[in-house]
């Protein structure tokens, strides 16, 4: 498990990086970054969901989880309930702080592991 964490974390800060700097430079469109790094931060909580890692009762993954899955159900009742338009402008001004609030969360992980030195550049 700790390579796959530190593993997990590289490549997070990589895709968050990644997707900047190609935004910046017009070789991708803002809502493509958005779905490779949500989607991989998606792929990385299923897989955490599954295994058990890290999933103690009122810890940060668990309680950023049942947030996320939230929001999935309120984007869902908005198409019945709102315009779907406002929905997906709050959705895309809160998906950074939501990505970096994730990468927070399996830094502290990694730290937790005693793996913190992982992420060093040395």
């Amino acid at each position: 498990m700790k390579t796959i964490k530190t593993i997990d974390c590289w490549v997070n800060i990589g895709l968050m990086v990644g997707s900047v700097i190609a935004v910046l430079v017009n070789q991708t469109n803002l809502l493509k970054a958005y779905f490779v790094v949500g989607g991989w931060q998606l792929l990385s909580m299923i897989t955490h969901t599954i295994n058990g890692w890290f999933m103690k009762k009122g810890g940060a993954r668990n309680v950023f989880q049942w947030v996320v899955v939230s929001i999935l159900i309120l984007v869902l009742l908005s198409q019945a309930i709102t315009p779907f338009l406002l929905i997906f402008f709050i959705l895309l001004m809160g998906s950074p702080v939501l990505a970096l609030i994730y990468t927070k969360i399996c830094y502290d992980e990694l730290a937790e592991l005693g793996l913190r030195h992982a992420l060093s550049l040395k």
